[in-house]
């Protein structure tokens, strides 16, 4: 999965590099939200892997965030409850609010800012779930 942000708030995260993970933890709790809504209870828990990246394909800069996650997530009994789906634009949702909340708390943009971006038609934030790992062999490419 692959979490990004507008070209607009790039900037923050290119001066302030600790930010970068304040980002990741963005994308935790989207995803940790995201599952208590999917699974109606708040006592479950996903498998997740992220990584931050800074360089878009042309090596612009571009910070998003690469997670392996588990398609469900386990109970505190060791069970694990499977996903069937990934909302994506649920998950963009909870990830824009949580961004946008980040970079609020830390004054770098104001509640005009975030009403203006939420007018607009493309957001700029995306979540992409279309990769996934079927077979040993799909595991192998990714973990390159």
């Amino acid at each position: 999965m692959v979490f990004t942000i507008p070209k607009r708030l790039r900037i923050f995260f290119r001066y302030d590099r600790k930010l970068l993970g304040e980002l990741a933890g963005c994308a935790w709790r989207a995803l940790r939200l995201y599952s208590h809504i999917y699974f109606d209870r708040d006592d479950i828990v996903a498998g997740a892997i992220g990584f931050i990246a800074t360089a878009g394909e042309i090596l612009n800069f571009h910070p998003h965030i690469h997670v392996l996650i588990t398609d469900g997530g386990f109970l505190r009994d060791g069970s694990f409850r499977h996903m069937l789906y990934w909302d994506t634009d649920k998950l963009e949702e909870l990830f824009r609010a949580e961004v946008f909340r980040l970079l609020t708390e830390k004054d770098l943009i104001g509640r005009d800012t975030v009403n203006n971006m939420l007018s607009w038609k493309h957001s700029g934030f995306s979540t992409d779930a279309s990769v996934r790992v079927e077979t040993i062999a799909d595991a192998i490419r990714i973990g390159r």
